[in-house]
């Protein structure tokens, strides 16, 4: 059991620095052709849009990444006190 769990918490940490990536490609005139982004942004597309879509818009500002970070961290601390 705790091997599973050790991976599940290993794809969390993976999910967590694509999505911290992510926030900062975006700070930067990256051309959306770039390989690196679009891996990047394929990995967290599917966790970041159904944040996306329950937050209120907030115009220019995407708040996604933040909501998602910090509920793989909470994910992430109660796996570490299970393991």
């Amino acid at each position: 059991m705790s091997v599973i769990l050790a991976i599940i918490y290993m794809v969390l940490q993976i999910f967590w620095f694509a999505i911290l990536i992510r926030a900062i490609l975006s700070w930067f005139p990256i051309s959306s052709e770039n390989p690196i982004k679009l891996i990047v942004e394929q990995v967290t597309e599917p966790i970041l849009n159904p944040i996306r879509n329950a937050l209120p818009r907030t115009g220019p500002v995407d708040l996604s990444p933040m909501a998602a970070i910090m509920i793989l961290f909470v994910v992430m601390t109660v796996l570490r006190r299970i393991m």
